[in-house]
């Protein structure tokens, strides 16, 4: 019996390789990278006869900090939310929630 040493990282980058390929043949592009600065809203688009709707939570962003653009066929919100105040009075342990463009 012959052993192989097991490298988790390895295993790793080759399911990432394996996504990677899976995603290709997508036309629009899959964007691997992580920024916690990005935030990509959770939309139902539907159509009519006449119409396409995008309906889209955006939580915690003022309707008028909201931009719609719209380029051949593609659709662009975005909009900025505001970072809370800190409160010098409070031991804060963690924060999680900051704004986001």
């Amino acid at each position: 019996m012959t052993l192989v040493k097991f490298n988790p990282a390895s295993e790793l980058s080759n399911i990432e390789k394996r996504m990677r390929k899976f995603f290709e043949d997508f036309e629009t592009p899959f964007d691997w990278t992580f920024n916690s600065n990005v935030f990509t809203p959770r939309v139902d688009v539907t159509e009519d006869k006449d119409n396409l709707y995008v309906h889209a939570e955006i939580p915690g962003v003022e309707k008028k900090d909201i931009k719609v653009n719209v380029v051949g066929d593609v659709l662009t919100i975005s909009g900025e939310k505001k970072s809370e105040k800190r409160d010098e009075n409070k031991n804060y342990y963690r924060i999680e929630r900051t704004w986001n463009r």
